[in-house]
C-alpha cells in the first residue's frame, strides 16, 4: 500500500478502540491522532465504574503519558481542545456482554462505529484461567457479537498474542519466527526516552529500527508505517 494508505483509510472514521491503556493501545491512538487528525472520533473503552472516572483513567494513564508530548507541542494551547474533540472514554469491559452498556449506549454506539480494533487482553501467561478465558475469549465473543450490531461496520481489528499461530507446520527457521517479538522488545527497551518518540518512531525514519531488529524493511517494518 502506498505510503500514507492506512493514514487515509482513517480520515472522517469513527473508530472503537478496547485495550487502549495497554503498551500498543495508546501507541496506536497516538499515532492515529497524529498521522490522521482528521479521524472524526476515537471511543475508547476502558474498565471504570461512571464516565467520570473513565474520562479520568483516559487523561491520566493515555493522553498523560509522555508519548503525547509531540502532540502538545503540535497543538500547544489547543491540545486539550483537540483531545477532547477526539477522544470520548467508554466505561465498559468486554467480559460483559455488550460491554455492560445500557440498551441506548450500545444502540447509540453501534450506529456510529466504522472501525473496531480490539486490544483488550491480559498478557499473563500464568493468568487464572478464569480470568483468561473471561477476558481473551469470551471478551472476543462479546466484541464480535457488538460487530454484528453495527450499521456501518468496515473493518475489525483484532490484536493477539503469535503464540495461537503455532499449531502447525513452519518451515522458517527459529529467529525468523521470533523476529516480531524481537521487534517488539525493542520498541519496549526504548519506550521510556522522549526522543524515541521524536526520531526513532518517526514515520519517515525506520532505518535504525530495522538494523536494530534485523526486520524486513519491506515486510516487518509495515506495522510501523502508516
Amino acid at each position: 500500500m502506498e505510503t500514507g494508505g492506512i493514514a487515509e483509510r482513517f480520515r472522517d472514521k469513527t473508530i472503537l478502540i478496547t485495550g487502549a491503556t495497554g503498551f500498543l493501545g495508546k501507541l496506536l491512538v497516538e499515532k492515529i491522532l497524529r498521522v490522521q487528525p482528521e479521524v472524526r472520533k476515537l471511543y475508547l473503552l476502558v474498565r471504570a465504574p461512571d464516565a467520570i472516572a473513565a474520562e479520568e483513567r483516559v487523561l491520566t494513564e493515555v493522553v498523560g503519558n509522555g508519548l503525547f508530548d509531540v502532540l502538545r507541542e503540535q497543538y500547544g494551547a489547543g491540545f486539550h481542545s483537540f483531545i477532547k474533540e477526539k477522544i470520548y472514554a467508554l466505561p465498559g469491559d468486554v467480559t460483559h456482554e455488550n460491554f455492560g452498556l445500557e440498551s441506548y449506549d450500545i444502540l447509540q454506539l453501534s450506529q456510529k462505529v466504522d472501525i473496531i480494533v480490539n486490544g483488550a487482553a491480559t498478557t499473563n501467561f500464568m493468568e487464572r484461567y478464569d480470568v483468561a478465558l473471561a477476558t481473551n475469549t469470551t471478551g472476543v465473543v462479546h466484541l464480535c457479537q457488538f460487530a454484528k450490531q453495527c450499521d456501518n461496520l468496515k473493518m475489525v481489528l483484532h490484536v493477539s498474542t503469535a503464540n495461537v499461530l503455532l499449531g502447525g507446520i513452519y518451515t522458517k527457521n527459529y529467529y525468523e519466527l521470533n523476529r516480531g517479538y524481537n521487534i517488539l522488545m525493542t520498541v519496549a527497551k526504548l519506550y521510556a526516552p522522549y526522543v524515541f518518540f521524536k526520531g526513532w518512531f518517526d514515520d519517515t525514519n525506520l532505518r535504525k529500527l530495522w538494523k536494530a531488529t534485523a526486520m524486513d524493511q519491506n515486510d516487518d517494518a509495515s506495522i510501523f508505517n502508516f
